[in-house]
């Protein structure tokens, strides 16, 4: 096995490594700012296995006014555009790994996102409605069909991923943290917390579309 092949194995090794770094409950560069430059601030993101950084999706108001961003990869190429092998190599380098290997932070890949004034208040007030300041996640309700007992019911998943929700104010940035809550309501139904997030996350991909 030559150095080429082993090239791509190297670069997710170094993405998983900073990744790890900038994970846990420490707030970042970026929800800092936010929190120190907006009254109200969600950041909407799904984890999982296979991305490191997976990106966000946010809204956020200031007074009366509601913003939306993304915090995300650089675009995709356009498919039509023929590049030799290695000038191809670096724009997807780029664009797809190096947004892992920066601290979270307001640089390139944190943009404003155009909604009408309309929909981004529709948008604030149906995310609302599920009264996301005082949702509770796994880490209150259980982790998967934990019940009362400590015993596990129903199915098991392994690598469904999750969602993490960041809600941030001038007092306070709290993470909730919801495991494959999709396939969890479905073996063991009835979860407020997941049944809200799934409403949420419906909400967040019928804008950004995720």
């Amino acid at each position: 096995m030559n150095f080429r092949s082993l090239l791509p194995l190297l670069l997710l090794t170094a993405v998983s490594f900073v990744s790890f770094a900038q994970k846990g409950n420490k707030p970042n560069a970026l929800q800092l700012f936010l929190q120190a430059n907006a009254d109200s601030t969600i950041i909407f993101q799904q984890s999982s296995n296979w991305s490191p950084q997976s990106p966000y999706y946010i809204l956020s108001k200031k007074a009366d006014t509601i913003t939306a961003y993304t915090y995300k990869a650089l675009p995709q190429l356009d498919k039509r555009i023929k590049l030799p092998h290695s000038i191809g190599l670096k724009i997807r380098h780029r664009n797809y790994i190096a947004v892992n290997l920066v601290p979270i932070d307001v640089n390139i890949y944190f943009q404003p996102i155009y909604f009408s004034p309309k929909k981004l208040l529709s948008f604030w007030k149906n995310i609302g409605k599920e009264k996301p300041w005082q949702l509770t996640d796994d880490s209150v309700d259980g982790h998967a069909c934990i019940d009362s007992h400590c015993n596990r019911t129903g199915n098991y998943i392994y690598d469904g991923g999750g969602i993490y929700l960041y809600l941030i104010t001038k007092s306070e940035i709290k993470k909730l943290d919801y495991y494959a809550p999709k396939f969890f309501e479905e073996v063991c139904p009835g979860r407020k917390g997941r049944i809200s997030i799934l409403k949420i996350e419906h909400l967040f991909d019928k804008h950004f579309d995720l």
